[in-house]
C-alpha cells in the first residue's frame, strides 16, 4: 500500500505540473475558470469512503505540484469536493464545481464516479484530465478527455507480454 500511495502522489505531481504550466492561455481570458489573476481547477475525489487513500493522496500530489506555481502570471486554484466514492454524490459535487466555474477537472478517482461525471463535464465543455482509472469509458471518452494512465486492457496486455 505504501508503494501505491507513493506512486499516486508522484503521478499526480507530474501530471499536475506538466499540464498546469503548459496550459495555452493566450486568447482565453474569458474562458470559464480563468480570470486575469487565477485559473480555477476542480477535482472530485473520495476523502472518506472505501478508496479515501487514493483520493487523499491524489489531492496531496496535485497540491504539491501546484504549490507556488502560476501559469502565464495566473495563480492556480485547486478546489475539491468529496464524493466518498459514491456516484450519486459525484453528480452533486461535479455540478457544484461546474457551477463554481472551473476550467478543467483534474485527478478524479474511480470508474463508477468517472462514469457519471464525464457526461456532465462533456455537456459543459470542461476537459477531464488525469482521472485515476483505467476504465474503457475514458478511451476515447465523451468530451475532452486527457489520459495519463494506461487502460486496464493495456496493463493486462503488458503483464501477459512480459510473462511470455
Amino acid at each position: 500500500m505504501r508503494n501505491l500511495t507513493r506512486t499516486i502522489r508522484i503521478s499526480a505531481l507530474y501530471v499536475s505540473f506538466f499540464f498546469l504550466v503548459n496550459i495555452p492561455i493566450s486568447g482565453h481570458t474569458q474562458e470559464t475558470g480563468i480570470t486575469e489573476k487565477t485559473i480555477r481547477i476542480g477535482g472530485v475525489m473520495d476523502f472518506e469512503g472505501q478508496s479515501k487513500g487514493l483520493g487523499l493522496n491524489m489531492r496531496k500530489g496535485i497540491l504539491a505540484a501546484i504549490q507556488g506555481q502560476n501559469s502565464h502570471g495566473r495563480r492556480i486554484e485547486f478546489i475539491t469536493q468529496n464524493d466518498s466514492y459514491s456516484p450519486s454524490l459525484t453528480i452533486k459535487a461535479t455540478e457544484k464545481l461546474i457551477d463554481d466555474g472551473i476550467f478543467i477537472m483534474l485527478g478524479n478517482v474511480g470508474t463508477p464516479t468517472a462514469k457519471v461525471s464525464l457526461p456532465l463535464l462533456a455537456e459543459s465543455n470542461i476537459p477531464a484530465v488525469g482521472f485515476f482509472t483505467g476504465a474503457g469509458i475514458l478511451r476515447p471518452g465523451v468530451g475532452n478527455v486527457v489520459n495519463f494512465r494506461a487502460s486496464y486492457i493495456q496493463e493486462t496486455a503488458a503483464v501477459i507480454d512480459s510473462a511470455l
